[in-house]
């Protein structure tokens, strides 16, 4: 990742066992998270999954 502070993010969400990340730099976030199975969304995507 090119910014520390996203591997700080990734991090502890993989520390933590999430689900997802929510964010809206889907696009510097995805190429590290998949090698994690870890999924990257939107926050609009993420409302849309709570509502429903």
């Amino acid at each position: 990742m090119q910014d520390a502070d996203d591997e700080m993010v990734l991090e502890t969400a993989l520390n933590g066992t999430a689900d997802a990340i929510v964010t809206h730099n889907v696009r510097d976030f995805l190429p590290a998270a998949s090698r994690f199975n870890l999924r990257v969304v939107t926050p609009a995507t993420a409302v849309e999954e709570i509502i429903k």
